[in-house]
This record gives C-alpha cells, sequence and structure tokens, in this order.
C-alpha cells in the first residue's frame, strides 16, 4: 500500500512538473515571439539540404539544392579537397525535421503559410520556400517542449515539480539555446538539445530505476547522429557498462561481452542513417568529412571560448557557469563524475576547433547540447537550497537577472547592434547610426569596449523602440 500511494504521488508530481514546464515555456514564447525568424541561414542550409534533395528531388544529390549559394561558400563548407560536392553536416536535424517539412507539403496553397519571410532565402530551391522554413521553425518548438518535457520529467523525481520545470526553463531561457530555437531554426541546435536532453534524462532516470541497456545504447548513437561532436556524451554510460561488466564477469567473459553488444548494437542501429548517408555522397560509410579546421589537439582556446569577449560561453550566459557549478551538489559521485566528465569533453571539443567563436554565432552556440547537464545542476542547486528561503530567494533573483541578461543580449545581435562575427572584420561595421565607419575588431579580452558598446546598444534600442510607439 505504502508503494502504491508512493508511486501514485510520484505520478501527480511528474504531472504537475509537465503542465508547469508548458505554462512557462508558453509564456516565455509569448514573451519573446518576436526573435522568431524562420528562414535558411548558413550552415543551416547544410543541415536541411538532404531533407530538401528527398522532398522535390526523390533523391540525396544535393547539387540542385546547393546550385545557388555563394560561390565561397560553397568551397568552403561544401567541396572536398579533391573539389568534390558533400555535406559535412550531420544527417540527424533533417530526419527529426521531416516530419513536419512533408505535412506542410501536402497542405494547399495560403496567404499565410506562404507569405514571404523578412530573411531573403539564400537558394532558390523549391523545398526552401517559406512554407518549408516555417514547418521547420515548428518543428524546433516541438522538439524544445519534447526534450524539456523529458528532462522536466526526469528531473521532477529527483528535485520535486516545482524546481524541476523552473530549472529546465531558465537554463534554455538563459543559453544560446532559445535563440536558436526562434531565431535561426535552420541550424541543428534545437535537435542536438532534443537528443541530448534525452540521452541525460535516461542516465538521472538510470539512478532511480535501471533502464534496458538496449534503450540507452540507442539514445546515445542517435545523440551522435544529431551531431557527431555529441558522441563525447557516451561518457556519461560508462558508470553503467563499468557495472555491467563487473557483474557479467563473473558468469563468464562471453556474458560480460553479450552484454556489452547489447549496448552497442542499437547504438550502431540509431547511428547507421549517417552511416549510409556519407556511403551515398562520399562512397564510402566510415569517414570523418570534411568540416571545420581543427587546432593543435593540445592547443585548445579554453579560456578565450570560455570568457573572451569573442562570444565567451560564460560572459553571454552566466548562468550556465552556475548551472554547471551545481553539479557539484549532486550526491551520487558516479554520476557527478560522469556529469562533469562530458562536460570537459564538450568544451574541449568546441575550444580546439579553428573557429572556437562559432562564426556569426549568439554566444557559445555549440554548447547547446550541455545546457541539459546546467539544467540538471541549477535543478539540484535550487534543490539545496529549498529548506531557507533567505537562500533561493536571492538565488532565484540571480537566476532571472542572468536570464534576462541573455535575453537582452539577444535583442542587440538581433539588431545588428553588436558585431555578428568577432573573427570577421567586415562584420565591425556598427550599424547604430548610418554612415558609420567600420571599427576595429575587439581585443579577446576587450571587456571595456564590449560593455560601451552594450551601453550605446541599450540606449539604441530603447529610442528605436519608442520611436516605433509614437508611430
Amino acid at each position: 500500500m505504502h508503494d502504491h500511494f508512493d508511486a501514485g504521488r510520484l505520478r501527480s508530481g511528474v504531472t504537475l512538473a509537465l503542465l508547469l514546464f508548458l505554462l512557462l515555456a508558453g509564456g516565455a514564447g509569448f514573451l519573446l515571439r518576436d526573435l522568431q525568424r524562420p528562414g535558411f541561414t548558413g550552415d543551416g542550409v547544410g543541415y536541411y539540404a538532404p531533407l530538401a534533395s528527398l522532398v522535390v528531388d526523390g533523391d540525396l544529390e544535393l547539387q540542385n539544392e546547393l546550385a545557388h549559394l555563394n560561390r565561397s561558400y560553397l568551397r568552403a563548407a561544401f567541396l572536398t579537397p579533391e573539389g568534390k560536392l558533400g555535406n559535412p553536416f550531420p544527417i540527424g536535424p533533417a530526419i527529426l525535421w521531416a516530419p513536419g517539412v512533408l505535412l506542410v507539403r501536402t497542405l494547399p496553397g495560403s496567404d499565410r503559410l506562404d507569405a514571404p519571410l523578412s530573411l531573403s532565402p539564400q537558394t532558390r530551391h523549391p523545398a526552401f520556400a517559406p512554407r518549408f522554413a516555417r514547418a521547420v521553425l515548428w518543428m524546433n518548438m516541438l522538439l524544445f517542449l519534447g526534450g524539456g518535457a523529458v528532462l522536466t520529467a526526469a528531473l521532477a523525481g529527483r528535485v520535486g515539480p516545482v524546481v524541476a520545470p523552473c530549472a529546465v526553463l531558465l537554463t534554455a531561457v538563459g543559453t544560446p539555446l532559445f535563440f536558436y530555437v526562434l531565431h535561426d531554426p535552420s541550424y541543428g541546435h534545437a535537435s542536438s538539445f532534443f537528443a541530448c536532453a534525452l540521452l541525460v534524462a535516461a542516465v538521472v532516470r538510470e539512478r532511480q530505476r535501471r533502464l534496458p541497456l538496449e534503450l540507452l545504447g540507442f539514445l546515445w548513437g542517435f545523440a551522435a547522429l544529431v551531431r557527431s561532436q555529441d558522441a563525447v556524451l557516451g561518457v556519461l554510460l560508462l558508470p553503467r557498462l563499468v557495472d555491467e561488466w563487473r557483474q557479467r564477469r563473473d558468469d563468464g567473459v562471453r556474458a560480460a561481452i553479450f552484454a556489452l553488444l547489447r549496448f552497442a548494437l542499437p547504438a550502431f542501429v540509431a547511428f547507421l542513417p549517417q552511416m549510409l548517408f556519407w556511403d551515398r555522397i562520399y562512397g564510402t560509410p566510415l569517414l570523418v568529412p570534411p568540416g571545420p579546421d581543427f587546432l593543435p589537439l593540445w592547443k585548445p582556446q579554453l579560456l578565450h571560448f570560455l570568457f573572451s569577449t569573442w562570444n565567451g560561453a560564460f560572459v553571454w550566459s552566466p548562468l550556465l557557469l552556475v548551472g554547471l557549478a551545481g553539479l557539484v551538489t549532486i550526491e551520487e559521485r558516479g554520476l557527478r563524475y560522469a556529469l562533469v566528465a562530458a562536460i570537459l569533453l564538450e568544451i574541449y571539443s568546441c575550444s580546439v576547433l579553428m573557429d572556437w567563436w562559432g562564426g556569426r554565432a549568439f554566444g557559445a552556440r555549440r554548447l547547446v547540447s550541455i545546457v541539459p547537464i546546467a539544467s540538471t545542476g541549477l535543478a539540484c542547486l535550487a534543490h539545496r537550497l529549498r529548506t531557507a528561503w533567505f537562500k533561493w530567494v536571492p538565488a532565484l533573483a540571480t537566476a532571472i537577472l542572468l536570464c534576462l541578461w541573455s535575453v537582452r543580449l539577444a535583442e542587440y545581435h538581433r539588431h545588428r547592434l553588436l558585431p555578428q562575427n568577432p573573427g570577421n572584420a567586415a562584420d565591425y561595421v556598427r550599424h547604430h547610426v548610418p554612415g558609420t565607419q567600420p571599427t576595429f575588431r575587439y581585443g579577446f579580452w576587450d571587456y571595456p569596449r564590449l560593455l560601451s558598446e552594450i551601453v550605446e546598444s541599450e540606449r539604441l534600442l530603447r529610442a528605436s523602440q519608442r520611436s516605433q510607439r509614437s508611430r
């Protein structure tokens, strides 16, 4: 009877947490609705191109989809050193967007669905039409809600039905995740969050109830399918795999190997679509496709990546640092070490890229993958502080202020009041006043200039808003 009562109370708590998450997410989406900008930009063309080719041409040739791109961008992003057309972007996001894109393809013409976009398309291919851009935006919203809901449900059993949804939503709004869900939906970051949220939720849930090895393996392979770099998150599953090996070893090495195969084979199946895609366009299922250049592996730009004025992760998203610091409050040592190891590997893999600042990025966009881990840390930290109001009230106020900081920086970025790409001198043209001359680049640690630009951006943004209200 007692167990039945606890199970019923847990289900009620999870239901309440999910309802609260959906309510908070809907409210945040309404307040941030001006950030919505459907369209295909930059790397988003590469993420979407395979789906576009299947929708219109029924193949994966990609020539038609990429024919109208800027030649310099085409050479830099899609051509192999031998001059062959390829696609270095993972196919996972296109698979996740497919239901929405295929659905809107069947709908009749509509003034609302087919209305021109504010963002000019980079290609005139029919599969990049406005209705398909809107479909990708809507699928991104569903992926965010789905991943956030699963993570909320997993955390609710650990920290309660109020803390869990608040932590998930705060870290979503206080990091680049919300920006890429709404403003640059053709990038794969919402899909990456979805896949990583499922994996982290499973790891958190594992501490309460063991999940099948087959499911854990599939989730790991799925995360790698959506974003190859996220394969490093397999470290989250090492404690379970080591435990399985120890338990099965007494039954013989064959039994232990069979247990690991139960994990590895579903992971292979989940990643198989990427291998088939590589085989189709490169002629081999196993390769490291051409992509961004790397620095020497022993020279990662860790401090620059995390703290510099070139889109520093903790400068643009200080709440991310709070969430990661909150991991120290997790009691289970194995889980704590695994989460910290996953963070370190993700940060290292981002900081060793030649363009570690992410190009024309809003903040450290490539760290969207660890937002579910930051949500877990923030939730556990809030749970630790819950018993004393003089602790949790200031903590909540601080978290909200850090979220507002990120939201305001996103507004500056959207209005091009701050340089778009710290690594490109052409993007240092100030758009504050027509005819303003280009300015010199930021230094890596040019905080005074960044703060002065933010102050000026705030003044200009407020002036623009007053002007619009007076019309």
